[in-house]
């Protein structure tokens, strides 16, 4: 057995019960939700011994709440009842989508959990959607009570089993749910604080979503980790009105709080000069910046608008990763501004780095993601051959190490693709990698994520990145909203044509 966020959470339950765990905001004017580490655990503990009542060790629980501590003491419950999380969002009637009944079909599950206020909106959903009658228990994990003295042992929890599946895609195919072990939790958080120097002393706030693997990471299990407090609002709450997350972390002085770029972009766009009176960001350590393409442009822009606020550049902390590395795989030095390289958009999409000035017509800057330290290893690869390539040279990028998952559950076929790789001529090694689908090129030590494979639009002969041909269309005219066009490739005639 080794050490697991179960061991964590019984820790921080021992040496500091009343230390706050979870913070919930639904908004700023209100006293938020909280729990203590002590709370956390007998909640869960709860739930955990409810769950062995109604389903076998190993059983996959599919989890349905909207953002809340709800959804946290049900992930924590079915850990501690040594079942298999299944991390989802409430499905709504009238949408038609058959997503749910694939996640269900995959992972086998028999059992779901939601709040007592989304039961009979969730059952609904499911009975409309259930076609093919798959047999799915609903329960609401807020019914079930904690006492203050109700004792739970610390569960011997074989740290190479799965503790969740973090299901991907499934909109157009079959949802493939990758492996997540205790293991791999305990390894990439271990990861991640190294390179990004999280520690006890941070403070979380954040309001991505839960079920998806940034949000249940960095803000549910990784400060669990640490013993640090985690603030957390509505996705909903932060779209509506971005400047409520940096009001959040001016009150909680927040230091390690970070988004898609996407994030960065909205708070500059649609926040009012008006609204930042009071804001200090100066406790802002670490703002990651992962999960899509981290734009050099979005970083100054940010930087320049709020660095009146107290927020520095060298607080942004680009970084990459993805549900089959659990999450985090590379990341650079958070003490220092990001490194950024200006190249040429079209060598980049093709063969490497070719460095040309800004004032180039086609020159574009590419924002370093960091490095992986050992025991985990980066290395870009030739995806036809399998060869490793040498520095400036774009290809895709392999990741190996023990965050990386055992695999997809129940897809031997995808996991034989994907995972488990060699690389040719340098087979002894040690390394079994990931095959990341992402291409990249390394340099100075730095990785710099260029694009996805499948994305790529062949035009000519030449390569693309969808990226780059939306961001210029964006630009091209002001009836284009950022983030609101797609560029893709279709095959008319024989020949691949730009939409």
């Amino acid at each position: 057995m080794s050490f697991t966020i179960i061991d964590s959470m019984f820790e921080h339950a021992a040496f500091k019960p009343d230390a706050t765990a979870f913070r919930f905001i639904a908004d700023l004017d209100h006293k938020p939700q909280e729990l203590s580490c002590k709370e956390l655990l007998q909640e869960a503990a709860a739930i955990a011994l409810f769950l062995r009542e109604v389903a076998a060790p190993g059983s996959r629980i599919m989890l349905f709440f909207p953002p809340g501590l709800a959804y946290i003491k049900a992930f924590y419950g079915c850990l501690l009842a040594g079942m298999v999380a299944v991390p989802l969002y409430p499905p709504r009637r009238n949408v038609k989508s058959d997503r749910v009944i694939k996640v269900a079909q995959s992972c086998q599950s028999q059992i779901a959990l939601t709040t007592q206020l989304e039961l009979a909106t969730v059952q609904a959903s499911w009975d409309e959607q259930n076609t093919i009658g798959l047999p799915l228990s609903f329960y609401a994990s807020d019914t079930i009570a904690a006492f203050p003295n109700q004792h739970f042992d610390r569960p011997a929890i074989e740290s190479s089993a799965p503790a969740f599946l973090q299901y991907t895609s499934g909109s157009t195919g079959i949802p493939k749910g990758v492996i997540v072990t205790h293991d791999n939790i305990i390894a990439n958080l271990m990861h991640v604080s190294l390179m990004s120097t999280g520690n006890k002393d941070d403070i979380f706030v954040n309001w991505l979503p839960l079920f998806h693997d940034l949000g249940l990471i960095t803000a549910v299990l990784w400060p669990v980790f640490l013993g640090a407090p985690s603030i957390l609002m509505a996705p909903a709450t932060f779209v509506r009105n971005p400047v409520t997350w940096l009001q959040a972390i001016t009150r909680y002085r927040g230091t390690m709080c970070g988004a898609p770029n996407f994030a960065y972009d909205l708070c500059i766009d649609k926040i009012e000069d008006a609204e930042l009176a009071g804001i200090d960001l100066s406790s802002w350590r670490v703002a990651y910046n992962a999960a899509e393409p981290v734009r050099a442009e979005t970083l100054d822009r940010f930087t320049a608008r709020f660095s009146a606020c107290g927020f520095k550049s060298e607080s942004f902390y680009p970084a990459y990763g993805m549900a089959e590395a659990t999450v985090f795989i590379s990341g650079g030095d958070s003490s220092a501004k990001p490194i950024q390289l200006t190249v040429n958009k079209k060598t980049v999409a093709e063969e490497g780095i070719d460095f040309v000035e800004q004032t180039d017509p086609l020159a574009t800057r590419i924002v370093a993601c960091g490095a992986a330290l050992p025991p985990h290893d980066l290395r870009i690869v030739d995806p036809q051959t399998g060869r490793a390539l040498e520095d400036g040279k774009v290809g895709e990028i392999w990741f190996a190490g023990p965050s990386v998952s055992p695999g997809y559950w129940q897809l031997a076929e995808q996991t034989a693709a994907t995972f488990n790789q060699r690389i040719e001529g340098e087979e002894g090694n040690g390394y079994r990698y990931l095959r990341t689908g992402d291409l990249g090129v390394t340099w100075q030590g730095e990785v710099y994520v260029t694009g996805r494979i499948k994305d790529l639009i062949i035009l000519r002969g030449r390569n693309y990145y969808p990226q780059d041909i939306e961001l210029s269309t964006a630009k091209a005219h002001e009836a284009i909203r950022p983030g609101y066009c797609a560029a893709f490739s279709v095959e008319e005639v024989g020949l691949e044509r730009l939409v």
